[in-house]
């Protein structure tokens, strides 16, 4: 599949720490896109009824694959 990584990057900021890992190639086929690919994480982590503004939230930032580079031409 053009454009997949198969890996994601978490970013914990209380702690100062990165890890790379690795998802399989049917997941991002089932949810394509970034929304449906982080709605998917959120939904698979996060307990019900989790605080909107507590730590334990997380924020996810995913482009999809309709993301692109416009560029004007002249």
């Amino acid at each position: 599949m053009k454009g997949w990584s198969g890996r994601l990057l978490r970013v914990d900021l209380s702690r100062g720490k990165c890890v790379v890992e690795e998802y399989p190639a049917d997941l991002a086929m089932r949810f394509v896109g970034g929304r449906g690919f982080a709605v998917k994480l959120l939904w698979d982590e996060l307990p019900p009824g989790v605080d909107p503004l507590g730590p334990e939230n997380l924020l996810i930032i995913a482009a999809g694959p309709l993301t692109g580079c416009h560029t004007e031409q002249r």
